[in-house]
């Protein structure tokens, strides 16, 4: 898998994370997300049921506790790719909460 910008594209400058913020983390999660905003002016993603999901989410999970958002996909298998690609680069576990 080529690894290309928009793989962060949560991520702040779209960057890949540096070495020092991956080592803060100990593992790769992907989440079902559905936009909860109630107004068209906004977008506010929450987890969801797997059959409800509108994208998917690739996060990395904190040692000290809690997520950063990586990365949003269109589809379950981007998500996935994305996930497995990265966790295998980062020697990180990937965890699917769905």
């Amino acid at each position: 898998m080529t690894l290309t910008p928009d793989m962060y594209n949560c991520w702040p400058g779209g960057q890949e994370p540096t070495a020092e913020e991956i080592q803060s983390c100990d593992a790769l999660e992907i989440h079902p997300l559905l936009n909860a905003s109630e107004t068209d002016d906004e977008t506010w993603y929450e987890p969801c049921d797997r059959d409800d999901a509108e994208i998917w989410g690739v996060y990395l999970h904190l040692k000290e506790g809690g997520i950063e958002s990586l990365t949003d996909c269109q589809t379950e298998a981007d998500a996935l790719l994305i996930g497995n690609a990265l966790a295998g680069i980062w020697d990180l576990d990937l965890h699917c909460f769905y």
